[in-house]
């Protein structure tokens, strides 16, 4: 291949992972910011390719030209781990917007779970203002159960949406430091 044909396809490459990094904005900082990094030594191999393919000469050329080929090579490889680093940023992404729409229902189902709860709380105990001892008593411990019950349910969903988190978070952060040990082994 030519220099310009090369220029041009690390061009390319660089504009892909650019649009790339540039979908990662929901993520983390530290992944942002490894990616960004992971760009800066894909640039710096290409400026390396760009010297070696204008200094070369006749004398050495067919070395200069091999040289430059396996930074070429190499350059394809970082560009093709950064693409595979990027989708699982943005499939980790799409896994948390997804695991936050779930809470979201469920605590739309709570509430409103709750709601009816309250409801059925103020009716009983408006029963229980027009009833006799004993009735107000029963009433007073149907109120109870559902308060209790009410409680219960709010504190479930809370454990229950402290639980998803730390299990996203640290899934997250186990396959992106597996992924990034695989791709720095590389090497």
């Amino acid at each position: 291949k030519n220099a310009s044909g090369i220029y041009a396809e690390i061009d390319g490459a660089k504009s892909e992972l650019q649009v790339k990094l540039s979908n990662l904005s929901n993520l983390s900082h530290d992944l942002v910011q490894e990616a960004i990094d992971h760009a800066q030594d894909l640039q710096q191999e290409a400026n390396e390719l760009s010297r070696k393919l204008h200094s070369s000469d006749m004398n050495g050329l067919v070395q200069k030209a091999l040289d430059a080929s396996n930074v070429y090579e190499n350059i394809v490889n970082y560009v093709s781990e950064a693409n595979e680093t990027a989708e699982f940023a943005l499939n980790t992404t799409d896994r948390i917007y997804d695991a936050v729409s779930g809470i979201d229902t469920q605590i739309i189902y709570h509430k409103d779970e709750s709601e009816n709860l309250l409801n059925q709380a103020r009716e009983l105990q408006a029963k229980a203002e027009s009833s006799s001892d004993e009735a107000v008593a029963d009433t007073s411990r149907r109120v109870g159960g559902a308060l209790a019950r009410k409680s219960a349910l709010k504190t479930r969903l809370s454990d229950a949406v402290k639980q998803l988190q730390a299990a996203e978070r640290g899934k997250h952060q186990r396959e992106l430091k597996s992924h990034l040990l695989v791709h720095w082994s590389v090497r």
